[in-house]
């Protein structure tokens, strides 16, 4: 899962402490990329290991969960779902039966040569079957893999990402690779064929734009518009400029999004997707940060902006969709139908998938919800158009399952099939990347943001 979510568990008081250290050793760890490799039952840093088996543990997910976008190839006639650090190929007509325990997917691509780490977004190139994947918060990548790859492979190639990365776009018209960043808030704009360290084409941020940590991204190119689905998080900048405090370098080799790499006079890019760091008295400073006013972090509603496809710099939208009637909540992958004109926002909060016309703009209802038991939907993220097929396929996080319904299901409508990773029934602990953790002696439960 990604961030905004609470796991709980009741435990025992006697083990919180010691739970409560080793997270919060494990999540300085991360933060501070020290952490090393570790042996089952140890923590450890750069100045501490902890090396016993540990009292109590919440088990991991032993299934696949559908953690991220979801795909299909119409010309391969194939679904491709995303987990944290996999991407699973299924056969589009896949149906599990009830009494199975789960579909094994005709392919998968894992393992550490991969680069893969917490998968979100996702586009399928069905004309010369490369599957582009991305990866949020640790390693900073978006990877490209060949037609037909599966085990553990290299990708063809590989882009260095901003960190907080989450939805992914692409304009075949004109080459051009779209993706959201969370905080600060921004959009990138990449060639299609990028990789390594070269620069964006252009940078949407600023406090005009209202973007608040937006995830979700989806392209109109019928009418040339650019739809972003924001969560709600946000703060103001002094000077709207975060990413883009130094302009781009097309072409060059060296460089992170602009920013030259220069080692000598302190400046390293070794990190790729983190903040730009700068080596100031014997530790790395990540500048850009000063500029957020401090203080003014606060929860927007959530929203769906929409802009010119070529937006580029501090840009107002053209049109928003917020408000109460539209129900949205926690809106993850978005995806744009422009042969029905409609938008389509896998609403994660509201266990269910809104549809929007790509013209509306307010507190405006959507015209389709699907939602409801019948529908097996309690935590989508990822959504999908078919129009060869006239289908709507659904990842779950929650149910470990993707479903697939007509395309125009409305209201509590079965789907047509269920691809499952896991048994019927068996949801999926919605633990992501836990970086803290909290006891609630109240209630005796243990608090995991994600």
């Amino acid at each position: 899962m990604k961030r905004g979510y609470f796991s709980h568990w009741r435990r025992k008081t006697t083990e919180v402490a010691v739970l409560a250290v080793v997270a919060g050793l494990a999540a300085w760890a991360l933060s501070s990329r020290s952490v090393a490799q570790s042996t089952a039952g140890q923590v450890r840093t750069a100045a501490t290991i902890i090396d016993r088996a540990p009292t109590w543990a919440h088990d991991p997910d032993p299934y696949e969960t559908f953690s991220g976008a979801v795909a299909v190839d119409p010309v391969r006639n194939e679904i491709i779902v995303q987990s944290p650090r996999k991407l699973l190929v299924y056969d589009r007509q896949a149906n599990t039966p009830p009494s199975a325990k789960f579909t094994e997917p005709k392919r998968m691509i894992a393992g550490p040569n991969t680069k893969m780490s917490d998968n979100c977004g996702l586009y399928v190139d069905s004309k010369n079957g490369e599957i582009y994947t991305m990866s949020n918060d640790i390693s900073d990548l978006m990877t490209v893999y060949a037609p037909g790859a599966k085990g553990d492979v290299a990708p063809q190639r590989a882009l260095i990402t901003p960190q907080t990365v989450y939805g992914m776009a692409v304009d075949d018209e004109n080459q051009e690779l779209f993706m959201s960043v969370g905080q600060p808030p921004a959009v990138f704009v990449f060639p299609k064929t990028a990789k390594g360290n070269d620069a964006a084409l252009r940078i949407l941020e600023g406090n005009h734009t209202q973007l608040a940590y937006p995830h979700g991204i989806a392209l109109d190119n019928k009418d040339h518009l650019l739809f972003v689905g924001n969560v709600g998080p946000t703060a103001d900048s002094k000077d709207g400029l975060a990413w883009r405090r130094w302009p781009t370098i097309p072409g060059s080799a060296d460089t992170l999004w602009g920013v030259p790499c220069n080692r000598t006079k302190g400046i390293d890019c070794e990190y790729g997707g983190e903040w730009y760091r700068k080596f100031e008295g014997n530790v790395y400073k990540f500048v850009g940060r000063e500029t957020v006013i401090p203080g003014s972090g606060r929860f927007e509603p959530p929203s769906i902006t929409v802009y010119p496809i070529k937006a580029n710099g501090d840009v107002a939208p053209i049109r928003v969709i917020q408000g109460p009637k539209s129900g949205l909540n926690w809106p993850m992958n978005l995806t744009v139908d422009s042969e029905h004109g409609e938008l389509l926002v896998a609403n994660s909060a509201g266990d269910s998938v809104l549809v929007f016309r790509i013209t509306d703009k307010g507190d405006v209802a959507p015209v389709r919800t699907l939602k409801g038991p019948k529908t097996g939907l309690k935590n989508p993220v990822g959504v999908y158009v078919d129009n060869k097929n006239d289908e709507l396929v659904v990842s779950d996080v929650r149910t470990h399952s993707a479903q697939v319904f007509r395309r125009t299901a409305d209201g509590d409508t079965a789907p047509l099939r269920v691809i499952r990773s896991s048994p019927v029934g068996v949801e999926a602990p919605a633990l992501g990347r836990v970086t803290g953790i909290a006891y609630d002696s109240k209630r005796d439960q243990i608090l995991a943001p994600n």
